[in-house]
């Protein structure tokens, strides 16, 4: 029993890596499947902790594809197999949550989610989750041109991960907080923005919209 759950944790990890290669090719689809059989393995074998990190890996391919109307439910799906966890794994997946909910239900469940995200990362005294989660609502607030707002969550990275955070870490914040007071703006058109940019799955969206691409270029 316990040399076959070993192989099922082998051929999870095989896929793993497989999925990561592919996701390098752009070869969605089969990436995304291959994540979705690691996260049943685990489920399968109970493993509370290889869970949370499962769903995290498969809503961050999903928001990378661009998929984020998938995203949305495969994060509460895993938040609620993780129930009331005091983690950084479940801080992870709020995020996820909070990045994903942008662009599909709208500003409040994405604060809301983010809202939760803090108070548990507060409780963990863990100042890179804080700082994870302030480049998360950055790109949010971004989202919805909330300039003043994106600005400051821009500013509370580089204080949250403290002075000592390295440069390579910090300066890419810093050039992203700065953008928001140089959008391109199309004129007489009430603020909206112009430019546009695509995700690695094809899918159109405004510069400033691409928040899975900017979250892990600021925070690793």
């Amino acid at each position: 029993m316990r040399q076959a759950a070993v192989g099922i944790r082998e051929r999870a990890d095989l896929l793993t890596s497989l999925a990561m290669a592919e996701r390098g090719l752009d070869q969605w689809d089969t990436a995304l499947a291959h994540l979705c059989e690691v996260v049943e393995i685990y489920i399968n074998l109970n493993d509370r902790g290889m869970i949370g990190r499962s769903f995290i890996e498969l809503t961050d391919a999903f928001i990378w594809a661009g998929r984020f109307h998938e995203a949305v439910p495969t994060a509460r799906r895993g938040l609620a197999y993780l129930g009331t966890d005091v983690s950084a794994d479940r801080v992870r997946l709020l995020a996820a949550l909070g990045d994903a909910c942008a662009p599909t239900v709208g500003y409040e469940p994405a604060h809301e989610a983010l809202r939760e995200a803090f108070n548990i990362a507060w409780q963990l005294s863990d100042p890179e989750l804080e700082a994870r989660l302030h480049g998360v609502r950055l790109t949010v607030n971004f989202h919805f041109l909330r300039l003043r707002e994106a600005a400051a969550a821009g500013l509370r990275i580089g204080k949250s991960s403290g002075s000592e955070a390295s440069p390579w870490r910090r300066g890419p914040t810093v050039t992203n907080s700065a953008s928001g007071f140089t959008l391109p703006w199309t004129p007489g058109r009430g603020g909206e923005y112009c430019g546009g940019a695509r995700t690695p799955g094809g899918k159109d969206r405004a510069i400033f919209g691409d928040r899975s691409l900017r979250q892990r270029s600021n925070l690793g």
